[in-house]
């Protein structure tokens, strides 16, 4: 799994160990406007944004009721994370429904291990 706990995130972006509240608080503080010039902020349905290499920047939705460990009414972090994660390293949208890069999830839901069509694009990209 590329990313273990959301908080590790936020931390990169603080450069100090945050708690659950603070951040919240920095997600909401930092709703970002994408590239295109489009806000992030219908809830529900642009969760965040990534750029591709060599850009390398990536937005959440600050509007959004993000957690690490999601209610039916919740937008789970980590999943999120790793699909955004997986356009920085260059992944498309995959027609696959169980693949982390599917361009939507549904609320509540965790989706957080690679499928085989994930491992197979991230080699496909890097090869070794």
């Amino acid at each position: 799994m590329l990313f273990k706990n959301g908080h590790r995130l936020l931390h990169s972006l603080s450069r100090r160990p945050l708690t659950v509240h603070q951040q919240i608080l920095l997600l909401r503080s930092t709703a970002a406007i994408m590239g295109t010039g489009t806000l992030l902020t219908d809830l529900g349905e642009i969760l965040a944004h990534a750029f591709f290499p060599q850009d390398g920047r990536l937005h959440y939705d600050a509007d959004e009721n993000w957690s690490t460990n999601p209610a039916m009414d919740q937008t789970d972090l980590e999943s999120v994370s790793v699909h955004e994660i997986g356009h920085l390293l260059g992944l498309y949208h995959s027609t696959d429904r169980e693949s982390i890069m599917y361009p939507s999830i549904h609320i509540g839901r965790k989706k957080r291990d690679l499928t085989q069509d994930d491992i197979d694009g991230i080699h496909a990209l890097y090869h070794n």
